[in-house]
């Protein structure tokens, strides 16, 4: 699917009239004027824009989502079926995990 054009958008009528003060209009005398649009969308990415302007109409650029991987460490993976609510070690506070409001539940890895 090729999507929608609208064909040759320009600013004066009169750039379109066959002959001078005549009233009727042909499409072929656009091709003489210097500059028109073309508006047009559809499926594909080289027919869609998308774009966002500040307060000043300037249009505003975004970054790529940032790629990030985790690596859960040995320690905080579990057998259960349970969520674990805290990865604290013993040795630390026993709320430490539970307080942040995180839980993480792996499985072991196969080997």
């Amino acid at each position: 699917m090729n999507g929608v054009r609208s064909g040759k958008l320009f600013a004066n009528l009169g750039d379109a009239e066959c002959t001078t003060g005549s009233g009727t209009y042909c499409e072929w005398k656009v091709n003489d004027v210097d500059v028109y649009y073309q508006w047009e969308t559809g499926p594909n990415s080289y027919n869609q824009f998308a774009a966002v302007k500040d307060a000043n109409g300037a249009f505003v650029t975004f970054e790529a989502p940032l790629q990030l991987n985790f690596h859960v460490p040995a320690a905080w993976r579990t057998v259960s079926t349970q969520p674990r609510t805290s990865f604290c070690s013993t040795a630390a506070s026993a709320t430490c995990g539970a307080s942040r409001g995180f839980a993480f539940r792996t499985s072991p890895t196969k080997r």
